[in-house]
């Protein structure tokens, strides 16, 4: 079966590249962390309860992930940049529309189509580099996408917070407005078609059901993604219910709060970093082995705080970043196995990974919305029966896989 332990590439795929399609592949955790520290003054704005904000956030992920399931296909068959480029036009005319919002329900329904154009973004994005590369390039390339993609945890709620000095809550989407403008002028002008006509696939809705029924069938990849997601669950456990616990439950200013969400994610782009850079050298099964087992004792410890000494913040933070340092390790790695499977479908497999990760996120969400209060000790057992999952899953698919080979 297909393995990441070359280093072969097809066309190729620049630097410069890299860190435009992790800008775009960026707009699902700028669009939900620049405006965290905004969620209480939305609430009073708008007049509406803190469950109610909180579902703009499990729809946008609803959203983004899941909405992945079309364009994965449409960029099959019409092939990598129109997807690109329509999802860009229409999440920054939906970025302008949420900030244009006079009620909470409309805000919601603009955030889901906000979602539905950045996630575009990103299903082409992973396409892209999987058009170009194979073996432990492509694990590079979306470790590097990855490194860029948490930048935004380091300095979007920062950003937030000062814009809430200046302004009110809608300054927050002008501004993703704005990148958006960015990210349009950018791929027009850097990204040129990497899926050839010869190679697309029908847009039939038999074909594209047929391409994702492979995908189901595919033990492989189901181990993988089910390894992925529950990872992903791991990390959008933290990002989504941040706001609750240090802005509620330990009292945090917005200000604070963002200092704080941005030293949580240095943990993520110190995970996507080592995986970076030493993924070529040891392989991928060492790396996401490594940071499993850095999952299981942080987030051992974190259960033991949170349960016993809640109060210790700082403890409960350093828990929680090494909790997250596994995140940015193994992630990609799980995506970079997965890709190597169904090379005709690539579109396609991007966006099953895509759309369970980020789905699962919505879904969590709208969990944690439900808990009240929500506390240190259900985020630590939501982390910890996460990377169990995620641990279990790919430990079946590394015996699955070698017994294989031999």
């Amino acid at each position: 079966m297909p393995q990441v332990t070359n280093n072969a590439t097809l066309n190729g795929i620049s630097f410069g590249l890299i860190m435009l399609l992790g800008a775009l592949s960026a707009l699902a955790a700028i669009s939900t962390d620049i405006y965290l520290p905004a969620t209480a003054s939305m609430a009073e704005s708008l007049n509406a309860k803190q469950e109610q904000v909180q579902l703009t956030l499990g729809i946008f992920f609803l959203g983004y992930g899941f909405g992945q399931l079309f364009f994965g296909p449409l960029s099959d068959s019409l092939g990598r940049r129109p997807v690109l480029l329509a999802g860009l036009y229409i999440y920054t005319a939906s970025s302008l529309l949420c900030a244009l919002s006079t009620d909470i329900d409309f805000l919601i329904f603009n955030r889901l189509l906000q979602a539905l154009g950045g996630c575009a973004a990103a299903v082409t994005s992973r396409a892209i580099i999987r058009d170009c590369t194979q073996g432990t390039e492509t694990a590079k390339a979306l470790a590097g996408v990855m490194s860029v993609i948490q930048i935004a945890p380091l300095i979007a709620p920062s950003i937030g917070g000062l814009i809430l000095i200046f302004g009110p809550w809608p300054a927050t989407f002008y501004t993703l407005a704005v990148y958006g403008l960015i990210c349009i002028v950018s791929a027009h002008i850097c990204i040129k078609e990497s899926h050839p006509k010869a190679k697309r696939q029908s847009i039939h809705p038999f074909n594209i059901f047929k391409g994702y029924l492979e995908c189901c069938l595919n033990k492989y990849v189901m181990l993988l993604l089910i390894a992925e997601f529950s990872a992903a669950i791991a990390l959008l456990t933290f990002v989504t219910g941040s706001a609750l616990i240090f802005s509620q439950y330990y009292g945090l200013s917005p200000q604070h709060y963002g200092l704080l969400f941005s030293l949580m994610g240095s943990g993520i782009l110190t995970g996507s970093w080592l995986s970076k850079h030493y993924v070529g050298k040891v392989g991928t099964h060492s790396i996401i082995m490594g940071g499993l087992s850095i999952a299981a004792i942080s987030s051992s410890v974190l259960l033991y705080l949170a349960h016993y000494s809640p109060e210790k913040l700082t403890y409960i933070v350093a828990a929680l970043w090494f909790c997250l340092l596994p995140c940015g390790a193994i992630r990609p790695n799980y995506v970079a196995l997965g890709l190597q499977y169904l090379p005709k479908r690539i579109g396609t497999l991007s966006a099953f990974f895509g759309a369970f990760s980020l789905g699962m996120g919505g879904i969590t969400a709208i969990i944690i919305g439900g808990f009240t209060p929500y506390t240190p000790q259900i985020m630590a057992i939501m982390i910890a029966m996460a990377f169990t999952s995620s641990a279990l899953c790919y430990l079946l698919w590394y015996v699955i896989d070698k017994k294989s080979r031999e």
